[in-house]
């Protein structure tokens, strides 16, 4: 080899590797962004929209729902406009962890709201007293509100901070509490964001999403050859592919049924590298339905088998060897690529 190809087969390789490395940081990018748009619970702690926003103390949490939810009612009750608002219950579809640990870092609710009413619905939540700043990231509002049984000799400790993801210096208690308002259907949400206790669980809420993400994608998936009219070749024909069903979690609508192409470049004379899917049911909500669609199934130790990773592995764990490995190999392979810490019991489906 001589020495100018030498030169350029170096420049290949550090290209390519810092190619890998910014597309590794987008990756990360994009997570972060869905993280907080969907899930509300960071690796790092709470995504933070409210500048003058503190942690709330478990024992606030109640109350300070409870003062929202009448003001709330009140306002829908007494205000023409504000009629659509009526059957919101922000304390029965309260989200992931609220209340649920010693310390929050913020209130996900789920409220149903059309895309119209929208408007509306912010002008009724900044006549709620004591709120404060409002910010809106994508299907989430974020609202300062005041923190109702507030006790300042409250505080909590470095490894409370620790679990925050915080420090504080960075979140110090205030008084006020960020309301996040999540959109979509609340039957549905409460199951999407559903986190356990901690002491139901080992694994925060997202694992056991990416879980329960792994299993949906790899059950009852089933592949056929189809002619894509949408592509001709330069020989004028049109291509056979391959079209996956396979079932789908999504964040907005439940369970549903895709079925997945590849998708064609714009002049239509082959494939990019991304995919397409396209719904072929209704999506589901039911966990009676979805569970048995899914093939998991309660156990002795756990009634609500979608509760916690602990609960889903038992729930599946009547498949046969080759089905859970395939799960399990899937679930780190999102875990990985979400940018999250791999459990250290299941690193070794890393590498397969």
């Amino acid at each position: 080899m001589y020495l100018h190809e030498i030169c350029i087969n170096d420049v290949v390789k550090a290209s390519s590797r810092k190619f890998r490395e910014r597309r590794g940081t987008l990756r990360k990018r994009k997570f972060k962004k869905w993280r907080k748009n969907y899930l509300g619970e960071a690796k790092g702690g709470t995504s933070k929209a409210i500048d003058n926003a503190g942690p709330i103390e478990q024992h606030e949490v109640g109350p300070t729902l409870q003062f929202y939810q009448r003001q709330l009612h009140q306002l829908a009750s007494s205000e023409a406009e504000f009629a659509p608002f009526k059957d919101i219950n922000i304390l029965h579809y309260a989200l992931g962890s609220t209340g649920k640990k010693k310390w929050s870092g913020d209130l996900d609710v789920a409220v149903q709201v059309e895309q119209a009413n929208i408007p509306a619905f912010k002008d009724m939540i900044k006549r709620l007293s004591g709120a404060g700043d409002m910010q809106q990231h994508g299907n989430t509002i974020s609202l300062g509100v005041d923190v109702q049984d507030y006790n300042e000799q409250m505080l909590p400790t470095v490894e409370d901070y620790k679990a925050l993801g915080k420090t504080v210096e960075m979140f110090p208690r205030t008084g006020v509490t960020q309301l996040d308002f999540m959109f979509g259907n609340p039957e549905w949400l409460k199951h999407y964001y559903h986190s356990p206790s901690q002491n139901e669980s080992e694994h925060k809420g997202v694992y056991r999403t990416l879980l329960l993400r792994a299993v949906a994608s790899k059950i009852g998936a089933e592949t056929k050859l189809e002619t894509d009219s949408r592509v001709t070749d330069a020989n004028g024909n049109h291509p056979e592919i391959n079209v996956i069903s396979k079932w789908k979690l999504s964040p907005k609508d439940g369970i549903v049924r895709v079925e997945r192409r590849p998708k064609p470049n714009k002049q239509g004379t082959g494939y990019t590298k991304a995919f397409e899917d396209t719904m072929v049911s209704a999506p589901m909500i039911d966990p009676n339905h979805f569970l048995q669609e899914l093939d998991i199934k309660a156990t002795t130790d756990h009634s609500n088998p979608i509760n916690s990773v602990e609960s889903l592995l038992a729930g599946i764990s009547h498949m046969d060897k080759d089905s859970q490995h395939n799960i399990m190999v899937e679930w780190v392979k999102l875990i990985e690529q979400n940018g999250l810490d791999i459990p250290a019991k299941f690193a070794s489906y890393a590498s397969q």
